[in-house]
């Protein structure tokens, strides 16, 4: 994981996450949602101009978009379920240290 996401998630050093799941998840189905915004102009475009087949070009792309961010989601999801399990000794040790 990147430091950015480290520091964003506060688990460099053991803090609660900073920025909260749910507005993280919120984000990024927002990106999801102008993904297909965006997935529609380009398909229209195509079909349009380039005389695509819009059935099949509708699918693949809105399906590798989709995937992408779910994954995104997913290891969002697998994250917040990692960090709350962790032992409430952990927490302790880490608050000690800070101190």
């Amino acid at each position: 994981m990147s430091r950015d996401k480290q520091e964003r998630f506060g688990e460099s050093d053991g803090d609660p996450p900073m920025m909260d799941y749910q507005e993280e998840r919120e984000r990024l189905l927002d990106r999801l949602d102008l993904a297909r915004e965006e997935n529609n102009a380009l398909r229209e475009l195509l079909v349009k101009r380039h005389g695509w087949d819009p059935q099949e070009l509708s699918i693949t792309v809105e399906a590798r978009v989709t995937e992408k961010l779910q994954q995104d989601i997913d290891r969002l999801t697998q994250w917040r379920t990692q960090w709350l399990a962790r032992p409430a000794e952990l927490n302790q040790e880490q608050n000690e240290r800070r101190e």
